[in-house]
């Protein structure tokens, strides 16, 4: 079973503040931030993000956020009875975030992937200007925002998302977003940030 969601961190708030406070060497704070002090879940939870997701899938937890425009993503190995455990909370569930942290805040972080290091350079992003929104999407990427207005889309592509600026304009808003762009040539890409954090 996958189940995926954004953290309430508010929510969260005073547990992940006691957590800091217990560990003064795994502590995170806005001012000093240093991903090499995250070895627990807890930890993670802790840092004060801009954006956060999550993803579960089987034994597998990741957590990542963006942190001024920094992007880590961090994979916990559930064992099977907390697997399970997870799986039984309903996303519906009013403390389903608190049943969560509850369940996986002490486990260990087994790797940390720092995804601007990871992401396409700008260099090869200059690359794509020219080339449609058809051979994107033939190439795998994914919209998951667009804009018709501005011909300004974001896409994501593996564990990174992008946005990308098309150079045309449509007359009939009820055509299909994918099919807008197909012949239309980009005008510029830049990294966003976070995409689908379970992807390699």
């Amino acid at each position: 079973m996958k189940k995926t969601g954004k953290l309430l961190l508010a929510a969260l708030m005073c547990l992940t503040m006691a957590s800091a406070c217990s560990s003064q060497n795994n502590s995170q704070n806005a001012d000093v931030f240093d991903p090499a002090n995250i070895k627990t879940v807890a930890d993670a939870f802790a840092v004060e993000a801009g954006s956060t997701e999550w993803t579960q899938s089987g034994n597998q937890f990741v957590y990542a956020f963006d942190k001024d425009g920094e992007c880590y993503r961090f994979f916990v190995d559930l064992p099977e009875e907390t697997a399970e455990a997870v799986d039984q909370i309903s996303i519906m569930d009013e403390d389903h975030d608190e049943k969560l942290y509850n369940l996986i805040s002490a486990l260990p972080i087994a790797r940390t992937e720092y995804l601007n290091e990871t992401a396409m350079s700008q260099e090869e992003l200059g690359k794509l200007v020219g080339k449609t929104g058809g051979d994107l999407l033939d190439e795998g990427w994914i919209v998951w925002i667009s804009d018709l207005n501005t011909m300004e889309y974001n896409f994501h592509y593996g564990p990174h998302s992008y946005n990308v600026a098309f150079d045309g304009k449509v007359d009939n808003f009820d055509v299909d977003p994918e099919e807008a762009i197909r012949t239309m040539k980009i005008k510029s890409v830049t990294f966003a940030g976070l995409g689908d954090i379970l992807a390699e």
